[in-house]
């Protein structure tokens, strides 16, 4: 049995792509079963699997600068409020000048947090919670689950969701310059999944003639430190570099990362196992082109193969071996042209290619072995002018086309296809007497597959006095239903159930109302405070259709029935407590119910704390985080044959700490580890067990 692997083509965005067959090593197939003859090698057919894939702003040109110094200084909480961002209006401000509260976590904090991809980097992040499943990381915002969370790359729209969740440990963050974070709806921006918030990754821009960087971590994984899952290599494994140079009109980047992780069991009474064996391999490359201050081009390119092994167990004690491979192949082309000082119009071009393929092997048996193969193809294209007016006026224009293409056995017809259109107009106004930001947007979507979706949104921002600022804004959401929603077919005939898609689905939609203030009470301390409250209709959930007959099995569907309301409130305070120590402390209450039943939704704990400690320790000139989450107790509903009981999962809390000091100026040891008191169990919280790494980071 082989896996078949993408081969990437250079230009994405102006070719279609190829396809090459590479041989995957697997096991050997099981020995023919008492009284059975024995089987050809390869007797897999691809019959239904247990689930369905459904499916620039360019920063400002980088300025040469001086030789790097082995760890790069803080900047004082001031110099973070003036940090440029782009994601919470689609144009360049300073973040404290935005109408839409925008979080930042710099390239600084990225380092010595020691994250070694998005997920952890987010961890301790307020308002935030990793959702884990045996596919990767999902991340829930406010209380909104992973499909109403939009993941952005400089701007640009990610596909790759397995069901409704996007991996988002796949990004190693080597190529990262900041993370922004918006939370509330922000389909007005960005249109579909933008129900809960963006979170957009801007990527690196070299800074030097020439630059290096690298790092390459070992480790081991398991409660003492030992792997939990005898799957070959070792227990962590992380090898990563980049490389960059700096032109007079010429930027160029490019890195790439191998990463290891052995899989871990937390309940060795079973054979299955809780987190899977996983390696991950990417590259990416980066070049802008800025032929005269007017004009400016750039193109992305990047490649992502994620292999993950597991085994499973049934009730009834049959062991599956489970692999899957993903694969994410993704290309940009974007011009900006800046005819006269005030107006801006860029141009832009997107196309993806996500590939899942699953293989589940049965031992000793081959009754529940199966193979899938499913492709999502994504395109984009975008034009955008902004224009400036008087100094007080930002008029944006854009109109943005979509076109999805899914691949697989389980929809009706093994493929299926949506077009989308957009248009958006958004104005900022500052009233500078009054020291009054407003900014007025609206968006209309047209899907060919359930019709129009509205999207407008009003903000404003008031900075009543120095060092206040304060921020209002009510929009509107919406999540188009996915290819699975709408198309599935899967019978399940050993268990004697069946699930249709439903075409008629209509997207779900939000109203969401957001209140913060931004306060720097001295030069040492900045707190920031917020409301929220979303509320949900139309959402999507499973129905029973038909009950089991003697002609027919028990059948299940989708529909629009349910609505829900998100609400709460979050708190950060960030201290300087001597020149490079920060402490950053934080708390949110989420409080997310069924407006139906009343109760609280599921896996969502209501109280939530963050803390790092991070910065440099000059007397011994080590650098490092200590970062710590806690939560409170989470509800869940379990089925049982007398119908659905409601448990309790009890706290936790999860510390992470990381610790590097300089013993070159171009090299540095580090030492880290993560969960360290080893929280997780095998039914409430499948997290990775404490695991340890030492290694060593690089920079030239």
């Amino acid at each position: 049995m082989t896996f078949r692997s993408l081969t990437v083509p250079l230009l994405i965005a102006l070719a279609m792509p190829a396809w090459a067959e590479e041989a995957l090593p697997v096991p050997a197939p099981d020995a023919p079963v008492a009284g059975e003859t024995a089987a050809p090698a390869v007797q897999f057919v691809p019959p239904a699997a247990d689930r369905v894939v459904a499916s620039e702003v360019p920063s400002p040109p980088a300025e040469p600068a001086a030789a790097p110094a082995p760890f790069p200084s803080e900047p004082p909480p001031e110099d973070r409020r003036n940090q440029t961002v782009v994601t919470g209006t689609r144009t360049e401000q300073r973040a404290s000048d935005v109408t839409v509260a925008t979080e930042v976590i710099n390239r600084t904090s990225i380092e010595r947090s020691g994250a070694r991809n998005l997920a952890e980097l987010l961890t301790t992040q307020p308002g935030l919670d990793i959702v884990e499943s045996f596919r990767g990381s999902g991340v829930r915002l406010q209380g909104l689950d992973p499909e109403y969370v939009l993941i952005l790359i400089d701007g640009e729209r990610v596909s790759g969701r397995v069901g409704t969740t996007l991996d988002v440990s796949r990004f190693s963050l080597q190529e990262i310059e900041r993370v922004e974070i918006v939370k509330g709806p922000s389909s007005v921006l960005y249109g579909s999944d933008a129900i809960g918030g963006v979170i957009n990754l801007v990527t690196r821009k070299p800074q030097r003639r020439l630059e290096a960087d690298g790092r390459v971590g070992w480790g081991l994984v398991g409660p003492l430190g030992a792997p939990a899952v005898d799957a070959g290599g070792v227990g962590l494994g992380d090898v990563r570099g980049g490389v960059g140079t700096h032109l007079d009109t010429v930027d160029a980047r490019a890195q790439a990362s191998y990463r290891h992780n052995n899989g871990w069991d937390w309940n060795r009474a079973t054979l299955a196992t809780n987190g899977s064996d996983t390696t991950l391999a990417d590259a990416s490359g980066l070049l802008t082109w800025t032929p005269n201050e007017k004009l400016s081009f750039r193109s992305r390119v990047a490649y992502t193969r994620k292999d993950q092994y597991a085994v499973d167990e049934t009730p009834g004690g049959a062991v599956t071996d489970r692999r899957f491979r993903d694969e994410y192949a993704d290309a940009s082309l974007s011009a900006r042209l800046q005819p006269q000082q005030g107006t801006s119009l860029l141009a832009r071009v997107h196309g993806s290619l996500f590939r899942d393929q699953f293989l589940q092997d049965q031992r000793q048996a081959r009754d529940l072995d199966q193979y899938q193969d499913a492709r999502d193809m994504l395109w984009e294209m975008g034009l955008q002018l902004d224009q400036r007016l008087a100094d007080v006026h930002l008029v944006s224009a854009a109109v943005e086309g979509l076109f999805e293409n899914l691949t697989s056995p389980r929809v009706g017809r093994g493929q299926e296809s949506r077009r989308r259109l957009g248009v958006m107009l958004q104005h900022d106004w500052k009233l500078p007497a009054t020291r009054l930001s407003l900014t007025f947007g609206a968006r209309l979507d047209v899907d060919s597959r359930f019709g129009v979706a509205p999207s407008p949104r009003v903000a404003a921002r008031w900075e009543p006095r120095d060092g206040l600022i304060l921020r209002a804004g009510y929009g509107w959401g919406f999540r188009a239903p996915n290819f699975q929603e709408l198309f599935l077919r899967f019978s399940n005939p050993s268990v004697g159930y069946v699930v249709e898609g439903n075409p008629n689905l209509r997207p779900e939609l939000s109203r969401g109302y957001n209140l913060s203030a931004d306060w720097r009470a001295s030069e040492a301390v900045t707190v920031a405070a917020s409301l929220f409250r979303a509320e949900l209709s139309y959402l999507i959930s499973v129905l029973t259709l038909r009950q089991a007959s003697p002609d027919s099995p028990l059948t299940y569907g989708y529909g629009n029935v349910d609505r829900a309301t998100t609400q709460g409130g979050e708190l950060t305070v960030r201290f300087r407590l001597t020149r490079g120590l920060y402490l950053d402390a934080g708390y949110a209450f989420t409080d997310s119910r069924d407006d139906a039943t009343g109760k609280l939704l599921p896996g969502r704990a209501q109280h939530r704390g963050t803390a790092q400690l991070s910065g440099r320790y000059r007397p011994w000139d080590v650098d490092g985080a200590l970062r710590v989450a806690v939560q409170g107790i989470r509800p869940f509903d379990e089925e049982n044959p007398d119908g659905i009981r409601r448990s309790v999962a009890p706290p936790f809390a999860v510390v992470d700490l990381r610790l590097g000091k300089p013993v070159l100026p171009w090299l540095t040891v580090f030492v880290m580890g993560n969960n360290l008191l080893n929280a997780g169990d095998a039914l409430y919280l499948p997290i990775q067990p404490r695991n340890l790494q030492a290694g060593v980071t690089l920079s030239y």
